[in-house]
């Protein structure tokens, strides 16, 4: 109860008669960011995102306007459930950006010489030149109490130029270094094929080919889920580009500190949507 209190959630020593005053709310809701698990303005929750008439607030499944089924009965619908077959998944939030002030406080860049995305009403965007890379990471942590996922909507197009797309889990919010941990889709080639994977501190995991077409835009959908296990964290990706199959990459990588991201190297990227559900 007593010290003072950074945007980054770490204490700062401080003399013991001074009362923790210093609080943020970004989104002036009442409720300190630090406890805070749904940091969105109300009208990302009157957004109806799929346009099925139901806002992103209560939507079972956001990004999906006519989806089917809930093999386990927890209230999120397949098409959006990050573990359809056990029960327990809980809706956390859904952010899409709507206005953009809030996402400019919410959404930091990281440390040059990378560039930063811009907020526009309704989506984050980033257009690197040249061989730029663009990195936006959360000024505060989003994680739930337990497995956190975080489900991210894209459209990128590469525009002729190599390149790639990251859903950071855990990232340095200051820094990249080798210890981020992300789900990951890269081509080496101005013509594909894409390749995806977990980025972890020891390479690049799991890695599996996922086709796109390089001249168009092409809608793309990464899930990203933590599960913390001792020492270690289980990190689940699954990717889907346009109406493909989803693919699935795991790995087993180190607990490490961060917070969740975006980053695009060299390739013309929005981000629409992020939508955060935890098992507690």
């Amino acid at each position: 109860m007593f010290g003072l209190h950074r945007d980054d959630d770490s204490p700062v020593d401080a003399a013991p008669d001074v009362v923790d005053l210093m609080i943020v709310d970004r989104d002036g809701d009442g409720i300190d960011d630090s406890l805070d698990t749904c940091i969105v303005s109300p009208a990302d929750d009157a957004t109806d995102d799929d346009g099925d008439g139901d806002p992103n607030a209560t939507d079972p499944c956001p990004f999906n306007g006519s989806p089917s089924g809930d093999a386990d009965g927890d209230g999120i619908l397949d098409s959006c459930d990050p573990f359809t077959s056990t029960p327990g998944d809980h809706h956390l939030c859904v952010m899409s950006f709507v206005e953009p002030q809030l996402a400019s406080l919410l959404w930091l860049p990281r440390a040059s010489p990378e560039i930063s995305w811009s907020a526009n009403p309704g989506l984050l965007r980033a257009i690197p030149a040249g061989n730029d890379i663009a990195t936006v990471i959360a000024a505060t942590s989003l994680e739930g109490a337990n497995v956190t996922t975080y489900q991210g909507v894209f459209t990128f197009t590469t525009h002729g130029k190599s390149g790639g797309i990251t859903l950071w889990l855990r990232a340095d919010p200051t820094t990249s270094t080798i210890a981020d941990v992300g789900c990951h889709l890269e081509s080496t080639t101005t013509g594909g094929p894409g390749t995806v994977g977990v980025t972890t501190p020891g390479g690049f995991k799991d890695q599996k080919p996922l086709a796109f077409t390089p001249g168009t835009a092409n809608g793309l959908r990464i899930q990203g889920s933590l599960a913390t296990l001792g020492a270690n964290v289980l990190a689940t990706c699954r990717f889907t580009i346009n109406s493909s199959p989803v693919l699935t990459s795991t790995a087993m990588v180190p607990l490490v500190p961060g917070r969740v991201g975006f980053t695009t190297d060299r390739w013309d990227t929005t981000i629409t949507s992020l939508y955060v559900t935890d098992r507690p």
